[in-house]
């Protein structure tokens, strides 16, 4: 699992703090296996470096759930005292559009979304529902499906973000 550092490019200062945090971690984690450490410490700093790496692209390369990763996350966060490491929307919104294979217009116009965005949702689903508005204004086909995917939400929590902008009308009804 020590490969994972060099998957993910981390500078050398970053896998100095996610080794020290992994001997501290080893120390007051017994419930835990070391992989699955070693993979929460690497997410957190990942988060912390704003790397745009997603915990379903880690979980591919590793072998684990996205679920597995956020539950380990969240437990090394509070045995070790970590601070929760937020990661701006914007870094993943490139990779998500080519994904998707949205043109660079969908990307600008969801970037000026996510700046209006101010519902209380997931960074994520901001993303999520960014694209789907974007991509409805700039009549490209793409599917909530597709797109919750790529975000690792569901379609219902899409549509409930896509719900809350509707009700609080702050978009175009035809477009939301």
């Amino acid at each position: 699992m020590l490969m994972l550092l060099d998957f993910v490019c981390l500078p050398a200062v970053s896998k100095q703090e996610v080794l020290l945090n992994y001997s501290s971690a080893l120390k007051k984690i017994k419930y835990i296996s070391t992989d699955k450490i070693m993979l929460g410490l690497v997410y957190h700093q990942i988060l912390k470096d704003s790397l745009p790496v997603s915990a379903k692209e880690l979980g591919r390369s590793t072998g684990f759930s996205t679920a597995e990763i956020f539950s380990t996350y969240k437990k090394l966060r509070k045995a070790l005292g970590l601070p929760n490491a937020v990661i701006s929307p914007a870094v993943f919104l490139n990779k998500i559009c080519s994904n998707l294979k949205l043109s660079q217009s969908v990307v600008n116009d969801s970037e000026k979304l996510l700046r209006k965005i101010n519902f209380d949702f997931s960074p994520m689903t901001k993303i999520a529902v960014s694209i789907y508005i974007s991509s409805r204004m700039n009549s490209e086909k793409t599917t909530q499906k597709k797109i919750s995917d790529e975000c690792c939400i569901s379609i219902q929590t899409l549509r409930t973000g896509l719900s809350v902008l509707r009700q609080a009308k702050t978009f175009n009804k035809g477009i939301v």
